[in-house]
């Protein structure tokens, strides 16, 4: 059974305004409670000492030549990796574009999926690492793990 807006005239007047504003108070109590709060409590854990006989964080403790270094590295490498998959990821799509569509580029495209960078970083520093599995029987030396901690750290 249908009912019509014009049946009822007083529902004309309803303003349902306040919900807009309602649901933006609730967004941002959200981004407080899931985002910017536990960043908060990260960073005042970092500058002051949980532990009675511990030392508080120094400004002078983040600028250091390896902090610098990493920080460098970091920037280096976010900005070769996005410039090499805009690349490749454009020759894929234009090859995928252009061919027919069972073919193997799908399978080849998939391929970065099945195996995400975190996970492969993961499992090489778990494995080399100065207290990794193969670091502990004494296959990997302290050049292997410099080698995987630099910025062509993986390609080798």
């Amino acid at each position: 059974m249908r009912t019509d807006v014009l049946d009822r005239p007083w529902l004309e007047k309803i303003s349902f305004s306040w919900l807009g504003r309602a649901n933006s108070i609730l967004l941002w109590s959200l981004v407080f409670v899931l985002v910017l709060y536990p960043l908060l409590m990260v960073l005042v854990a970092a500058f002051t000492p949980s532990l009675p006989d511990s030392e508080s964080l120094k400004i002078s403790d983040l600028v250091t030549d390896r902090l610098i270094n990493a920080a460098g590295n970091t920037l280096r490498l976010g900005f070769s990796v996005s410039l090499l998959s805009l690349i490749v990821g454009s020759a894929l799509a234009l090859l995928a574009a252009h061919s027919r569509r069972d073919s193997w580029i799908d399978l080849l495209m998939s391929i970065p999926f099945l195996t995400p960078p975190f996970v492969a970083s993961l499992a090489w520093s778990l494995a080399v690492g100065p207290k990794g599995f193969l670091g502990r029987a004494g296959l990997f030396g302290r050049g292997a793990e410099q080698q995987i901690f630099s910025f062509w750290g993986f390609h080798w």
